[in-house]
């Protein structure tokens, strides 16, 4: 691989880093962005269908309380659109099939139990502070202990761990006992609870970007400039990287 001077280094071509070289490249610096895929994106991926549409495969949703991404969305000429929820929902536990428009017809022993679960988390999130959660009374202890401790303690029935590890993997992407209660209770306080995080109209999974989420990624590093391309042959330094030009004028990341 040939030398190269540059005044910044960035490692990782997704969202953060994307962001992160556009924001440095504005202000007036050289960057270099090192990414070990083939791509750039991160979490958030395309893939095409027939017919030029595009599946998200990655980070897709979006919802008007989101003002960061939509603001660097609106920037990059990135739309959205709603998603479809017309229909019933179906609900599928234990093997047993639910459809319903609103309230699924369950036992309602266990549909209270798992609706005092979600409260009780969101209850408890209050208490964190969204900018020092290790500052919460109790931080130490919760940050002790994952989501599925806490769930084996706090959830009877079928249902509510349904509701737990839906949640978890749905909102978290990840298995309940492969975060901390503290992580669960600061990532509520900093959406707005369970509701913001989880419906549709007026929440979270209200949008998507029209062209897929990763046209934001595309977008910035159309931006950052033309020199996008693999640093070696090598299979172990296989990537992409991409450096500002020196002289580019301030601002033009913009």
């Amino acid at each position: 691989m040939r030398r190269a001077e540059t005044d910044v280094i960035v490692v990782g071509a997704g969202l953060a880093g994307l962001t992160a070289a556009r924001e440095l490249a504005a202000a007036g610096y050289d960057v270099t962005v090192l990414e070990a895929r083939d791509r750039v994106g991160g979490r958030v991926l395309n893939h095409g269908l027939a017919g030029g549409h595009v599946a998200d495969v990655g980070g897709q949703f979006v919802g008007p309380s989101q003002r960061h991404i939509l603001g660097l969305a609106g920037e990059l000429g990135v739309t959205s659109l709603p998603i479809f929820t017309g229909g019933r929902t179906v609900l599928e536990v234990g093997g047993r099939r639910h459809d319903y428009r609103t309230v699924p017809r369950v036992n309602p022993v266990q549909l209270a139990d798992a609706g005092r679960a979600l409260f009780s988390l969101d209850r408890m999130a209050r208490r964190v502070p969204a900018q020092a959660p290790w500052q919460a009374a109790g931080a130490a202890a919760a940050d002790a202990r994952t989501l599925a401790d806490w769930a084996r303690r706090n959830v009877r029935t079928r249902l509510g761990r349904f509701a737990i590890e839906a949640f978890s993997r749905g909102v978290l992407a990840c298995e309940a006992g492969e975060v901390s209660l503290l992580h669960v209770l600061f990532y509520l306080r900093a959406a707005g609870g369970f509701r913001q995080l989880t419906e549709v109209a007026g929440a979270a999974q209200q949008d998507r970007f029209a062209g897929g989420s990763q046209l934001i990624a595309l977008r910035m590093a159309e931006q950052l400039g033309p020199d996008l391309r693999s640093p070696g042959s090598s299979r172990a330094r296989r990537g992409w990287w991409r450096t500002r030009p020196r002289g580019w004028p301030r601002g033009a990341g913009r």
